[in-house]
């Protein structure tokens, strides 16, 4: 299965979101389509299972167990970002709030996607040095720019 094309477009299908998922989980999605589709499509997949603080420590548990299995180091400049993860976690529950009914995952997914999912967005909250910055990487900051909204 090509995951790099599945993830550089909106899914098309729910089996193409899941199969996503599946392989994200089985530590067997290439490096190169773990991107921010990717990011968020899991994210969601845990926020519309649990509530938020236990969607959160189940992202970072996966993303790091994710990193592990193919070979990207969690260290002080590489790997896991705490304060990325803590920031889109709240991305999608704000999402999730917006949207309590969840529609097909494909199409939960893709909206979610295409209101949140610039890759920039983070910068409209955070200075890049606070953001890029060695202690954001290692725990959550709050933004220093900006306020998310809570609903």
């Amino acid at each position: 299965m090509d995951y790099v094309a599945l993830t550089a477009a909106p899914f098309a299908t729910d089996d193409d979101a899941r199969a996503v998922l599946s392989a994200f989980h089985a530590g067997q999605l290439p490096r190169t389509a773990w991107n921010h589709r990717a990011h968020l499509t899991v994210a969601l997949s845990f926020a519309r299972q649990h509530a938020p603080d236990v969607a959160l420590v189940a992202m970072r548990a996966a993303i790091l167990r994710y990193n592990n299995a193919v070979g990207i180091e969690n260290a002080p400049q590489s790997g896991y970002h705490e304060t990325l993860t803590v920031f889109f976690m709240q991305v999608v529950s704000l999402h999730t709030n917006r949207h309590p009914i969840a529609p097909p995952f494909v199409v939960d997914a893709n909206a979610l996607v295409d209101a949140w999912g610039r890759h920039d967005l983070p910068l409209q909250y955070y200075s890049k040095d606070r953001l890029f910055s060695d202690e954001a990487r290692a725990r959550w900051l709050p933004p220093d720019g900006q306020v998310l909204p809570l609903h």
